[in-house]
């Protein structure tokens, strides 16, 4: 009798523990959403206080939001901010993704740094009918996570732009987590119907969600510019 009754107490004891388990995991997932690096960052983006909460709040239920979709962006503004070239966008629900382009308008010697460029080390020098960028940023920036990396190319006036190298893959997530980064140029000097091409990618996967996707940033050098997009 006493072995039943022991044995009794550890199944309940047992059962207490995973329900216990189990209950915590929302408020733990909770808890490690940085919702304090995710309004200030719609807040910096334009997006009101009230606006910010709702996403937050869509995050916590493990919804999609607005810029992981086919829905279309209310506002698309493109502005220079000393050397970087930035995109933002913002959706119907107040999220918003912000793209970067690290441009140097200075020319600066092989072995000095443009003012411009601060601690980056981002430089451009240029020459007759060429202009080489070396590494200078390319970024993707969301409520969700930061994905980014350097590059280095040239643009080439009168003769085929490329892509040099590319290095320092930036994976940083707020709400989920990141795995299987790459980086990588999938092709290096512009042909005569496609552009020179580098992609950083990431799984990405929501801490209130068990769905995750693959989310990917590129940089495209060719026609005498560098471009990004993102899916």
């Amino acid at each position: 009798m006493r072995y039943s009754k022991a044995f009794a107490s550890a199944v309940i004891a047992a059962t207490l523990i995973a329900v216990g388990s189990t209950a915590s995991g929302p408020a733990e997932a909770t808890q490690r959403i940085d919702s304090a690096r995710i309004s200030g960052y719609l807040n910096d983006a334009g997006v009101s206080h009230k606006d910010a909460n709702k996403v937050i709040d869509k995050i916590r239920h493990g919804e999609q939001l607005d810029f992981e979709t086919d829905q279309k962006p209310v506002s698309v503004e493109t502005e220079r901010k000393g050397d970087w070239e930035v995109t933002t966008e913002i959706y119907p629900d107040g999220s918003a993704e912000t793209t970067e382009i690290e441009k140097p308008l200075e020319i600066t010697s092989a072995t000095s740094i443009s003012a411009h460029a601060g601690p980056t080390n981002c430089k451009v020098k240029g020459g007759s009918g060429y202009r080489s960028y070396t590494n200078c940023h390319v970024r993707r920036t969301n409520p969700l996570y930061n994905l980014g990396f350097k590059a280095s190319y040239t643009i080439v006036q009168s003769g085929k732009d490329y892509i040099g190298g590319v290095h320092g893959l930036e994976t940083k997530c707020y709400a989920g987590t990141c795995s299987k980064s790459k980086l990588n140029t999938t092709r290096k000097r512009e042909t005569a119907s496609a552009k020179a091409t580098a992609k950083a990618s990431t799984v990405y996967k929501t801490y209130a969600s068990s769905s995750s996707r693959n989310v990917w940033l590129k940089l495209w050098v060719g026609k005498n510019k560098a471009t990004i997009t993102k899916n």
